[in-house]
């Protein structure tokens, strides 16, 4: 079951100072986890995950996710059709956005499934890697019908619930029938560090603690 995860903004900030070309770089404040060759890495950036294509529901989607210390940002843009030939470039027909604070919980053993469900051992990750529980709280969640495809769909099918949506406007997701968990967050998150870019997975099954999806990761940008 793929997670939905709602990660942080933390991208380095241009602030321009006085007259002239000068400028300060902010840079993300560090939020720490252990990665899975065992050392901390540091999650504060900007992660994409690549175009992808659902043959359940025929979209498109691609989303990013930032972090910076205890605030997330995650926006996922989805399209009507296979637009994965072209990355995802074609002009979405909705936006899902959202923002959360988060704080790091306990470690522990990370197990992995397939796509499928079914239990994995990926090649080039130890026996006994870590994967860390991250609780929060989601402070927005909203969806804007970009086109007027987009706009007749979530209508017609009273998307979370909800009718009413207008273009080019965001809908308030917090209390719908798309927000399952009450406005909390609660995650397993493990990065493999050893990979190039890192990748990171997530798994948000209570059932199942530490088990985390090995498909479809967030590469740091």
């Amino acid at each position: 079951m793929k997670a939905l995860i709602f990660s942080a903004m933390a991208s380095a900030l241009i602030v321009l100072t006085g007259c002239g070309d000068s400028a300060t770089k902010k840079t993300a404040t560090p939020f720490l986890i252990m990665g899975t060759s065992g050392t901390s890495v540091d999650l504060a950036g900007t992660w994409r995950q690549p175009c992808m294509y659902s043959t359940n529901n025929s979209k498109s989607e691609i989303s990013t996710t930032s972090v910076d210390g205890g605030n997330l940002t995650f926006s996922v843009s989805e399209t009507l059709g296979d637009q994965t030939l072209n990355n995802c470039t074609v002009s979405p027909d909705w936006k899902m956005d959202a923002t959360a604070t988060i704080a790091l919980g306990a470690t522990g053993t990370a197990t992995w499934v397939d796509g499928a469900g079914a239990s994995v051992t990926p090649a080039g990750i130890p026996a006994g890697a870590l994967a860390s529980l991250v609780t929060g709280t989601i402070t927005k969640m909203t969806l804007t019908p970009l086109t007027s495809a987009g706009l007749l769909v979530l209508n017609a099918g009273q998307t979370c619930g909800l009718s009413g949506y207008t273009l080019n406007t965001p809908m308030n997701l917090l209390g719908s029938a798309c927000d399952q968990s009450g406005g909390k967050l609660s995650e397993y998150w493990a990065v493999v560090d050893s990979a190039t870019p890192d990748e990171w997975y997530t798994g948000d099954d209570p059932t199942m603690p530490y088990q985390l999806g090995y498909y479809d990761p967030k590469l740091r940008q």
